[in-house]
């Protein structure tokens, strides 16, 4: 498998749709990667529950909740945030990526082999 998987937050086209999801680097796959790709598929949506519509590079992701979606309307608060040093939507997004690392990277580790 790709030694390029990694846990990500992407705006998908624009600043108002964020994603947190498993991304790999690697669309075309060989032939001998094609069984752990779909085990490393099927594993993502044991341990996190099912994915938004499935990409070759996207094993697995779902969208940020919709209230911190849209960051244009975010940005002075999460600037406020960030001057305190804690805030609801910086602590969001700790609790988002640390549920995704905890379920994520064992998985990923057990399919590329590291």
């Amino acid at each position: 498998m790709s030694s390029f998987t990694q846990i990500r937050l992407e705006s998908y086209r624009y600043i108002n749709n964020f994603c947190i999801g498993v991304l790999t680097a690697n669309e075309q796959l060989a032939d001998s990667e094609q069984e752990g790709w779909r085990e490393l598929n099927a594993a993502l949506r044991t341990a996190l529950g099912e994915s938004e519509k499935r990409y070759k590079v996207w094993p697995w992701w779902q969208w940020v909740d919709e209230r911190y979606r849209k960051w244009d309307t975010l940005i002075p608060n999460l600037n406020s945030e960030c001057n305190a040093g804690d805030g609801d939507i910086m602590n969001y997004f700790v609790e988002k990526f640390s549920v995704v690392e905890e379920a994520a990277i064992p998985i990923i580790d057990r399919y590329e082999g590291t």
